[in-house]
């Protein structure tokens, strides 16, 4: 079941990112911080878990529901996730960042013109 999940929420992220099928810890690497938070919290639940599988005594502590609501939630949050607005947005905030400068810029003109008593 664990492995299962894991397959294919890496292969979920594989697509949604463009590059090659990889384990789940490589595509969480490769994705670089453009995973929500909720799944790089939820995909470490998942390698923490993997670790106690091997663990004879830790086996039965794995929990069968969190593992199909991460798997559905992780699922969900990734087919979610939208390119096209994100860089709307960083454009947006380029935009906001060169007018903020611009306008800093007329001020210390201004402010330097009427120290010099030019105006």
């Amino acid at each position: 079941m664990l492995h299962a999940v894991e397959a294919d929420i890496a292969k979920k992220i594989s697509r949604k990112f463009g590059f090659p099928a990889a384990p789940l810890s490589d595509s969480l690497a490769k994705s670089k911080g453009r995973l929500p938070i909720s799944v790089k919290r939820d995909v470490a639940y998942l390698l923490a878990a993997e670790k106690r599988l091997g663990h004879p005594k830790r086996q039965g502590q794995l929990d069968l529901k969190k593992l199909k609501a991460i798997h559905r939630s992780s699922i969900q949050k990734i087919g979610r996730i939208d390119f096209v607005a994100q860089k709307a947005k960083a454009r947006a905030l380029w935009h906001a960042e060169i007018a903020a400068r611009v306008v800093m810029l007329v001020v210390l003109a201004i402010g330097s013109l009427m120290w010099l008593g030019v105006l």
